[in-house]
């Protein structure tokens, strides 16, 4: 028998922020277990609404220990691919939208946490490499065609020193950011609260908390500025993003261990 707060607590000691501010956890008390292909694969999912309408999942049958919590809210549709044992998917929603992701564990080991509020045109999340993981912050917004990576798929050596020159490595993005158009984010990299990364940008490294970048590879183009989703300007908005900021001030990934971003909030 799967024990939702079981896995919530193998989540929380891979990063200690989750279930806290920005990354809260389902509420599990309406969900239901739904066995999937292989050994001990399960996904936990709204018991009144099939959780495989729109959505597929694509099994290695070899694998085990997969489970994949999915918040009643949630209308994302897209594919989960899983190629490997003892990962852990937690999917929360924003209830008034449908929206695609595809999740892709290609590796033993791994985390994804997607938050409440966030919303999707089209992204891909590859987990590629064992012991990484990808988090999503709360409210953040996704444009089409993206890709998050946390491996770079084949392995550079350096073939005097024999050192692995490109490991993966964990992808974290703090609550409230916005990704555009055509973007990838690769490996190793924290986007702070806040942020926007501009279409078509390649993402290398930590973005800090409340900053544009755009290009390729991605630099920084405006600092002391973020989003709303609103189409039209109103005055009040500065406000709600100083507002905003503060709530998250205090979180650019401090556990212990988490990639950082480069500079703390400052909202004055």
């Amino acid at each position: 028998m799967v024990d939702p707060h079981e896995i919530f607590a193998a989540a929380r000691d891979r990063h200690s922020f989750l279930g806290g501010r920005g990354y809260p956890f389902p509420d599990v008390k309406r969900l239901k277990l739904y066995d999937l292909p292989g050994r001990n694969n399960f996904v936990l999912a709204s018991a009144e609404r099939d959780p495989f309408e729109n959505r597929r999942f694509d099994i290695d049958p070899s694998v085990s220990e997969n489970v994949i919590v999915i918040d009643e809210r949630s209308r994302f549709h897209g594919r989960i691919y899983i190629r490997g044992s003892h990962n852990i998917g937690i999917v929360h929603g924003a209830p008034d939208q449908s929206y695609p992701i595809n999740i892709h564990f290609a590796a033993d080991n791994q985390l994804f946490y997607w938050g409440p509020e966030c919303t999707s045109n089209s992204v891909t999340f590859e987990l590629g490499y064992a012991e990484t993981s990808i988090l999503v912050g709360e409210d953040c917004m996704f444009s089409a065609f993206i890709d998050v990576k946390t491996s770079d798929d084949h392995c550079i050596v350096d073939y005097e020193t024999g050192e692995h020159v490109n490991p993966g490595a964990t992808v974290i993005f703090e609550p409230h950011v916005w990704v555009g158009l055509y973007s990838t984010i690769l490996k190793g990299v924290t986007i702070g609260a806040g942020s926007i990364i501009a279409a078509r940008t390649l993402v290398t490294n930590n973005v800090p908390a409340a900053t544009t970048i755009g290009g390729v590879p991605g630099k920084i183009i405006r600092e002391k500025c973020s989003w709303v989703r609103d189409r039209y300007f109103q005055p009040e908005m500065q406000y709600r993003i100083q507002k905003m900021l503060q709530h998250y001030r205090s979180l650019n990934s401090s556990a212990k261990g988490d990639n950082r971003s480069e500079r703390q909030i400052e909202v004055n």
